[in-house]
């Protein structure tokens, strides 16, 4: 999945990245926090 996406970007999309990652991370914790509840 992640290289999928990697492949999909160009070295000059890092902020993009950045972006895509921080909204996972979001999504991840969320999950975690949801199942621990």
């Amino acid at each position: 999945m992640l290289r999928d996406i990697l492949k999909q970007i160009d070295a000059t999309d890092i902020r993009d990245l950045i972006v895509i990652a921080a909204f996972v991370g979001v999504l991840a914790i969320g999950a975690a926090l949801g199942a621990g509840a």
